[in-house]
């Protein structure tokens, strides 16, 4: 559950000041936790930010990488093209917000 709230928060956190903008500190006070709380749920903000992405993407690399293989351009193409899409729909959503 508190991984979940993390998540969350993190995604509002992202949005509103982007992920260099938004310290672990920010994470935690919209998660309504404690900084020691998000360091038992995930070592680090990149770590977070990596669980987002395999989350987001996870079933379109596996199925890229079944098809080409982990270190084929197709799959590399197919990663970088899914995390575009969805930075740019994000910041889209955050523009309509403010």
């Amino acid at each position: 559950m508190t991984q979940q709230r993390v998540l969350r928060a993190a995604v509002a956190q992202f949005l509103e000041k982007g992920y260099t903008g938004t310290t672990t500190a920010d994470i935690t006070g919209a998660a309504g936790i404690a900084q020691s709380a998000f360091f038992h749920v995930f070592p680090s903000k990149e770590a977070l930010l990596l669980e987002l992405v395999r989350r987001m993407f996870g079933g379109q690399f596996d199925l890229a990488g079944q098809h080409s293989g982990a270190a084929a351009p197709v799959f590399l193409y197919a990663v970088e093209t899914a995390l575009s899409l969805s930075i740019a729909t994000a910041q889209r959503k955050a523009r309509i917000l403010t």
